[in-house]
């Protein structure tokens, strides 16, 4: 289980032509369910507390998720750790200007890195994604259909919990950080 919160920081073109920016807080709460060693299911909920769309304030409003991830390679036969992952989910959230804002996301994911004495974790990103994004009788898309970046995973010392946290300077800009545990 586990509780995150994200910042983001994009632009988006509707119609071909009309460039607008978009920022978003949100916060998520779900759960991963493992199917195999290697192969898991993730799902969720969320919200989006507050951002910007243009020059109109975004929020409150929902976000649902469903996912799935890999361990294409795995430490034990390896330097270090692929895992794939891919991600569907939608968002709707209120606008100031009196217009619903409705995104689908499709995302691709690619997270290398290595555990340290099953501690600490740094990792790299790689992610893809698109989707239409329906606001104001628009159908547009992200400008950024990219993330590159970094973070980290450390556990605490209790080992009951264990806290991420993510940065990302490339394509769609943002940061993450949440805390988790382990039920099973």
């Amino acid at each position: 289980m586990f509780a995150s919160y994200a910042f983001t920081s994009t632009a988006l073109r509707f119609d071909g032509e009309k460039r607008v920016d978009l920022t978003r807080h949100a916060v998520f709460a779900g759960s991963e369910l493992p199917l195999a060693t290697d192969l898991s299911l993730s799902f969720g909920a969320g919200g989006v507390l507050a951002g910007t769309i243009d020059r109109y304030d975004l929020g409150p409003g929902t976000s649902l998720f469903f996912g799935t991830s890999w361990r294409a390679i795995d430490e034990r036969d390896a330097p270090a750790f692929l895992q794939a992952n891919t991600t569907l989910s939608v968002t709707r959230t209120a606008t100031s200007l009196h217009e619903s804002f409705t995104a689908f996301d499709l995302r691709a994911s690619l997270v290398a890195g290595h555990n340290f004495g099953n501690v600490f974790t740094p990792y790299a990103v790689l992610r893809g994604f698109g989707g239409p994004v329906y606001w104001a009788g628009d159908i547009g898309t992200d400008i950024h259909k990219y993330q590159v970046g970094a973070g980290f995973s450390q556990m605490l010392p209790s080992r009951l919990f264990d806290f991420f946290v993510e940065g990302i300077p490339l394509g769609e800009r943002g940061i993450a950080a949440g805390l988790g545990t382990t039920l099973f």
